[in-house]
């Protein structure tokens, strides 16, 4: 059996099926850092550290969605005093790893998912909080900000 390695680092690769590699990964991730931002640094910061987390192509690239506008479909299927919860296909859908191209690309086929709008938060530091315990039990693939509810 040939030891595989990684055609940028030469690092060899811990799953091989999946050519990726911990340190290219997240710095291809790093490296789009400054290509976008939620207008709060904050927020922007909590995603970076959540994309630089990531340990292998299967991981979920949390993301900023900056287009609100991207999700279709939305229709209302809970509602309790804190939050509602929608559900919405988004129309480019999340990253994910390809080993062909070896790169992030969209999935559009993980495109339907659940939007939660949470009422009331008093600040940005209780919502990120809020996140990242819904992250260890739930796939959260990024946040938005709906700009009508502004």
């Amino acid at each position: 059996m040939s030891v595989v390695e990684c055609e940028n680092c030469s690092k060899k690769y811990i799953k091989v099926f999946y050519k990726w590699c911990k340190q290219c990964g997240t710095n291809k991730l790093r490296k789009n850092f400054t290509n976008w931002t939620s207008g709060n640094e904050k927020i922007d910061n909590f995603i970076q550290e959540k994309q630089l987390e990531i340990n292998n192509s299967r991981n979920i690239v949390f993301e900023w969605i900056p287009y609100y506008n991207k999700f279709l479909d939305i229709k209302e299927v809970d509602k309790d005093d804190f939050s509602t919860v929608y559900l919405a296909k988004w129309e480019d859908g999340p990253l994910e790893w390809n080993n062909n191209s070896r790169k992030y690309i969209r999935n559009l086929k993980e495109s339907e998912l659940k939007l939660k709008y949470s009422h009331n938060l008093q600040n940005v530091v209780e919502f990120l909080n809020k996140v990242k315990i819904y992250s260890t039990n739930f796939k959260i693939f990024g946040i938005s900000q709906n700009p009508d509810i502004l």
